[in-house]
């Protein structure tokens, strides 16, 4: 896992929270868009962020943008290079946003679990923080899916948006997998 960066504006809101997950490979969210997730729902998935960089050396890129109605963000991102054969290979990073600021995670995993035609149909998130001694938990399970034949970039996209539930509270994310066709 590498270590996440958040950027601030002068006023302390959130601006594009942003997560280097390698050299090169930078994911960005919309925190205000990410932010509006958790009143409204989502009724289908949303992309909410951005890619800095390329993913010439990667085999798949996942991206979770969770906002709960307690006013917390979960964002998280993955990529996995090529040589690797699963998941555990894959170089992760994970910020909670809340009131009290950005909370990087120290080690980040999220498991997904397909439906029978391929579409993400549940995952579960677990972020491990060093000072202290169990992690915060989050689970979502699809409402809306969406897919992408192979596009011209040599990528297949498939996205859900879930009904989310983090750490007691409630809300709302979306949910992308981009893999190389």
């Amino acid at each position: 896992m590498r270590s996440p960066t958040t950027s601030f504006r002068g006023d302390g809101m959130p601006e594009p929270a942003a997560l280097d997950l390698a050299p090169g490979v930078r994911v960005v969210w919309d925190t205000e868009a990410v932010r509006e997730l958790a009143p409204s729902g989502a009724s289908e998935p949303r992309r909410l962020w951005s890619l800095e960089g390329s993913l010439d050396e990667y085999s798949l890129l996942r991206v979770l943008s969770g906002a709960v109605e307690d006013g917390r963000l979960v964002l998280f991102a993955a990529v996995r290079p090529r040589e690797a054969r699963e998941h555990g290979e894959e170089l992760t990073a994970a910020v909670v946003i809340g009131p009290e600021g950005p909370k990087p995670a120290d080690e980040a995993l999220l498991s997904t679990e397909y439906a029978e035609d391929g579409s993400p149909r549940r995952i579960t998130v677990e972020l491990w923080f060093d000072d202290e001694d169990y992690p915060l938990r989050g689970a979502g399970d699809a409402t809306a899916v969406a897919s992408q034949e192979r596009g011209e970039d040599g990528f297949a996209r498939a996205g859900a948006a879930l009904s989310f539930r983090f750490e007691g509270g409630r809300g709302t994310a979306s949910y992308e997998i981009t893999r190389r066709a």
